[in-house]
């Protein structure tokens, strides 16, 4: 999910810029309570938003073959459609950053809800395909972009002592929706048709919208006034690591061939029943927290400080992502299908929590966020970009496993440029960037 993907931005625990201030200033924005009281309501607010995220952004392939159905547009277009709105969550993302620094993380939440509950109400009613293509892959994903960083980022102004608990915490909310929502979209379709649930999903999008309320609205990060090319960081194209790093992030994009032809291939290729197929996604979306929650435990032990070791994690399970991919096109029946879905989420999982302080290690804690900006950026093209291709190779070569041939192959790819990537040294300044009590204790990201 990466992208839930997949498909992903750059949530991490280190001092936001609202952090620093406040710590440079000694106090916190007024209304706050740090560590406790309404700190864990906010907590709870968040987990819930990112349940309803997460299970709202992998439930959309479970229309995959509905669209196919009703559209007749073929598999292709299809695949285009529901990858656009795992890709433009990506792409999207950096406008809702900004617009939380401008506006506030409560006000963005909102809008962002109603935005996505909108793209539902229209894709509802929609009785042209490309009309869906705008109301289901793009307007709806820019609205969820909208809430995804914001209702995340926020618990870094709530959180000091005890952010690494928070952060894991609202990490396994993205599971549990994942985990949930697949056998609840199949439902609704089964029950309500997918007009129907697509209706129904717009009035739990708008859940998120008391769920929001409960943030301060006192609470917003101060403006920092910064050049054009100051806030791109275009240095970082003089990097010949940068490009790889992009690279990766592109072929990445891969795994959410995956996720979008799992179901599909599993009741048109397996036989599977559309009923039980859904099962699959929450296998993998239940395994994606605990390879995240195994990421914590490794990052507080002391062997795993070691750049070296860290690389060689992340080179192993990016690796037998790829390779969990592989095995699942060759199983036949759904205990087989849900076992590899299952450890393809937990090297994910695993991965994406532990990639992001290696970011860190090569380009500084400093160059962190817009390099990590560019990255999400690449990824997002290649969510659009990549399933797609997948569906053109399985139509030119007659073969319903060419996509996720392709897709192993991207992202045993990203794992060779992760290899390359060890080779480059350190940053000099990856670690001194911050004083000594913000430099971060262990990164967790949901991608």
């Amino acid at each position: 999910m990466d992208t839930i993907k997949q498909a992903s931005s750059a949530l991490l625990e280190q001092p936001t810029t609202a952090e620093q201030t406040s710590r440079r200033n000694g106090r916190r924005p007024k209304e706050q309570a740090v560590d406790t009281g309404w700190a864990w309501v906010a907590l709870a607010a968040s987990f819930v938003i990112q349940i309803l995220l997460a299970g709202s952004g992998i439930g959309t392939s479970i229309y995959f073959a509905e669209f196919l159905l009703d559209f007749q547009q073929g598999p292709i277009l299809t695949s285009w459609l529901v990858a656009s709105s795992y890709a433009f969550i990506s792409l999207a993302d950096p406008i809702g950053s900004i617009c939380a620094n401008k506006f506030g993380f409560r006000l963005v939440i909102v809008i962002g809800s109603l935005i996505a509950s909108a793209g539902f109400i229209l894709s509802c009613f929609a009785k042209n395909f490309w009309l869906l293509f705008v109301s289901f892959g793009f307007i709806t994903p820019v609205g969820f972009a909208l809430v995804y960083a914001p209702a995340f980022g926020i618990l870094a102004l709530y959180f000091d002592k005890r952010k690494n608990v928070a952060t894991a915490f609202v990490t396994v909310g993205g599971g549990v929706g994942a985990f949930i929502f697949p056998p609840l979209h199949r439902y609704m379709v089964s029950t309500y048709t997918w007009r129907g649930s697509l209706l129904l999903m717009a009035a739990i999008t708008a859940h998120i919208i008391p769920c929001a309320l409960l943030f301060s609205r006192h609470i917003k990060p101060p403006e920092k006034k910064a050049s054009i090319a100051a806030s791109a960081d275009v240095s970082l194209f003089h990097k010949a690591s940068f490009y790889l790093l992009l690279l990766q992030f592109f072929l990445m994009a891969g795994d959410d061939i995956f996720v979008i032809q799992s179901v599909r291939f599993a009741t048109s290729v397996r036989g599977i029943s559309a009923d039980l197929a859904p099962a699959i996604l929450s296998s993998l979306g239940l395994v994606d927290s605990v390879g995240r929650l195994l990421a914590v435990a490794i990052s507080a032990n002391p062997w795993s400080e070691r750049r070296t070791v860290r690389f060689w994690i992340v080179h192993l399970t990016t690796a037998a992502t790829g390779l969990s991919i592989l095995f699942f096109a060759w199983s036949h029946t759904l205990l087989l299908l849900c076992v590899w879905g299952g450890f393809n989420g937990l090297f994910l999982g695993l991965r994406w929590s532990l990639f992001p302080g290696l970011q860190i290690d090569l380009f500084g804690a400093k160059r962190f966020s817009t390099s990590w900006s560019y990255g999400s950026t690449m990824m997002g093209i290649g969510s659009l970009l990549l399933p797609p291709f997948g569906e053109v190779l399985a139509q030119f070569c007659g073969n319903q496993l060419m996509p996720f041939y392709a897709a192993s192959t991207f992202v045993i790819g990203a794992a060779a440029c992760t290899i390359v990537l060890h080779l480059f040294p350190p940053s000099f300044n990856s670690r001194k960037e911050l004083p000594l009590e913000e430099k971060p204790e262990a990164v967790t990201i949901i991608a």
